[in-house]
């Protein structure tokens, strides 16, 4: 009968302490919970100046303004635990880092086929017109000039216009 008893006693205390704790809070120190919010499409810099978070950032190339913050883990509206011993809640993030920008290449003197395939590599688009200001010595097909010239910085997909010589020489390998 008394080993009933103790372990009668023993549960009723754990099941009362284990009932006030989840009300009150009253065994241990618990650390501050807190909502993660939607940081979708809000700057880096919104992430950063919330102390209770941590960023971990990883960037890309994206049609959003740099900076625009794409995709977060934790999911916005998660519960997070903080405190003793975590000072922060971890949120990893996917942050744009604006368009690509590619350099064009300086292609005056090549095929135009050839041309247009490398700018298609690159991730641009090409568009071949004739040149009728092109000097009578150039290869027909030969890129005289192109628009956007060379050097000029454009976004993948920009079409790139190939000048082509007419010709009055043909063209040789």
């Amino acid at each position: 009968m008394g080993k009933k008893f103790l372990f009668a006693n023993l549960l009723f205390f754990g099941v009362c302490f284990v009932v006030l704790d989840a009300l009150f809070g009253v065994a241990l120190p618990r650390g501050e919970r807190v909502t993660v919010p939607d940081f979708c499409g809000a700057t880096e810099q919104s992430l950063a100046a919330d102390e209770r978070f941590e960023l971990t950032a990883e960037y890309r190339y994206d049609e959003s303004p740099a900076g625009t913050i794409l995709s977060q883990e934790p999911p916005a509206g998660s519960v997070r635990k903080i405190g003793e011993d975590r000072a922060r809640c971890s949120v990893r993030v996917v942050v744009s880092m604006g368009p690509e920008t590619l350099t064009i290449p300086d292609l005056v003197g090549q095929n135009g086929s050839v041309a247009a395939a490398e700018l298609r590599r690159m991730g641009l688009s090409a568009t071949t017109e004739p040149d009728p200001s092109a000097a009578p010595d150039t290869a027909a097909g030969e890129v005289t000039r192109t628009d956007p010239p060379a050097g000029s910085a454009a976004q993948a997909g920009t079409v790139v216009r190939l000048y082509v010589s007419p010709g009055g020489v043909e063209y040789e390998d």
